[in-house]
């Protein structure tokens, strides 16, 4: 039996690592303001599945009952994912559907909620003794994990013989936590890229995407955007706060090698570099400044949902937060097109170069020199089996199902919800089976190239309060700076004064 129940009621999610607390969802996969639906008590069904035939891919998991399988195994699984549209939910419950037949005597409860309502969700559940067996709880999970209110994650990692090293490299670090794992992994991650209107670039002089490498060549080439269409914002900056994940990733390219732009070292005793490194701070003025020269009055409040109406309909040219989901473009254009001589083309962040800083009047980047980069989204459908748990063993084969099993990951990433894989063996998969469309094979392709630039902002640091040093102290202050609350020179250090008290408060 497979239960549906959408619509768990809750406001106000607490502030999370994992999520975007403004935009009402998810969609990138860490945050990105996606609309996620909800739906009602009374949405209810049951579905009969009938048949306990043999997994038809070499998939072994763990026995789902006791007493020689007489005894049916019943847990429950908190989803956002299935919450994210039709399709996706659609997906979850067929999934199920199959898990449920391989492993025989199971019956799942899918319990669906959107990320905004989530973590109320989750957190009343499970301060009531009343947890699921197994959840998306994204990185809100960390607390129940240092609450011990889950299982050894390790363990079960352990014993699978293709975890960790089977999983992406952001993944890996945002499943841990100062040393142990906290979570079971996810399916899927996305990218923050650089996006732009060909026909726009091309018209101003722009021949060729090369010209789009670094810093220096972006900039030249929207200020050629600008002159040539005033009534089209060259650059737009997605600069809410729950959407500038944007920032996040243009701050990478300032750095190479997957040096973490703002806070470094023990996390007993973390350095902030943020207020004292000229690359860090040069990339916050740059992000506000490019804001101020050629985004739109919205910018401070933009969603990244917004931009591809804006953008196919040529009143927006270019930004720094696009994502692999080309359901969102098609839903505006059914026959969009992707690449150079197409609608849309999307390649890596530029990277930060020598000449820059000098040519655009931001000192801090002068002579300096960075790499391709950006943020990645993997963390929002981390999941977690509960130590309250009466079928352990089964809720983590779930978990490992909906994240590693290759007939419910790659049709969700290569047809439904496009991105990247998390389990790593299926990137070729996804490649040869799905021939992806220019905006998603760049997405694969920067994250294979530039591995460790595409890190999980604010994982490494290991801290309490990641939350509020992310979305508010980082983003919330940036935001503030384009909407003209305050200048663009004294933000790094308002930035690095809230960090500090919100560490001391920690």
């Amino acid at each position: 039996m497979l239960k549906t129940t959408g619509g768990f009621a809750g406001a106000g999610a607490l502030g999370m690592l994992a999520g975007c607390t403004g935009g009402g969802g998810g969609d990138g996969g860490d945050g990105d303001g996606g609309s996620t639906p909800t739906g009602t008590d009374s949405d209810v069904e049951a579905v009969s599945i009938g048949g306990t035939p043999e997994p038809d891919d070499g998939t072994e998991t763990a026995e789902a009952t006791e007493g020689g399988g007489e005894e049916t195994a019943r847990i429950q699984f908190l989803s956002g994912l299935a919450a994210e549209s039709g399709a996706t939910r659609a997906h979850v419950e067929s999934g199920i559907e199959d898990f449920q037949s391989r492993q025989g005597n199971v019956e799942v409860d899918l319990q669906v909620v959107s990320y905004g309502d989530r973590n109320n969700k989750i957190s009343s559940t499970v301060a009531a003794g009343n947890a699921p067996d197994v959840a998306e709880t994204g990185a809100t999970g960390i607390g129940f994990f240092q609450d011990g209110k889950v299982v050894d994650h390790g363990s079960y990692i352990e014993e699978t013989e293709d975890l960790p090293d089977n999983w992406t490299g952001a993944t890996r670090e945002a499943a841990r936590f100062r040393g142990q794992w906290w979570s079971a992994g996810q399916n899927r991650q996305g990218t923050t890229m650089m996006c732009v209107r060909p026909k726009l670039f091309k018209s101003a002089g722009v021949s060729d995407p090369s010209e789009l490498e670094t810093w220096t060549g972006f900039r030249r080439a929207v200020e050629k955007v600008d002159e040539e269409f005033p009534d089209v914002h060259a650059f737009e900056a997605t600069g809410a706060p729950n959407d500038l994940e944007s920032y996040w990733g243009e701050a990478r390219t300032a750095y190479t090698d997957g040096a973490d732009p703002w806070i470094r070292g023990d996390p007993e005793d973390p350095e902030i570099l943020v207020g004292e490194a000229d690359r860090t701070d040069g990339m916050i003025k740059n992000t506000i400044d490019l804001a101020k020269s050629y985004s739109s009055q919205s910018a401070p409040s933009r969603n990244d949902e917004e931009v591809p109406p804006l953008m196919l309909t040529d009143k927006i040219a270019s930004m720094t937060s696009c994502l692999a989901t080309i359901q969102r473009w098609k839903n505006v254009k059914s026959d969009v097109s992707f690449g150079w001589d197409g609608d849309v083309w999307t390649g890596p962040h530029p990277r930060l170069d020598p000449n820059y800083g000098e040519e655009f009047g931001i000192e801090e980047l002068a002579g300096h020199e960075g790499q391709h980069g950006g943020h990645a989204w993997a963390l929002l459908t981390q999941k977690q089996v509960f130590e309250s748990s009466d079928h352990p063993d089964v809720a983590w084969d779930l978990a490992y199902y909906t994240n590693a099993n290759e007939s419910f990951v790659l049709p969700l990433v290569g047809e439904i919800y496009t991105s990247l894989p998390s389990y790593q063996p299926y990137h070729a998969k996804l490649l040869e089976q799905y021939d992806p469309v220019q905006m998603h094979q760049a997405q694969i392709e920067a994250a294979r190239e530039y591995g460790p630039q595409y890190s999980v902002t604010g994982a490494a640091w290991d801290l309490d309060g990641t939350n509020q040093l992310r979305w508010t102290d980082l983003n919330e202050t940036i935001s503030q700076a384009m909407a003209g609350q305050h200048t663009v020179e004294e933000t790094p250090g308002l930035v690095r004064e809230r960090m500090l008290e919100t560490l001391g408060a920690a």
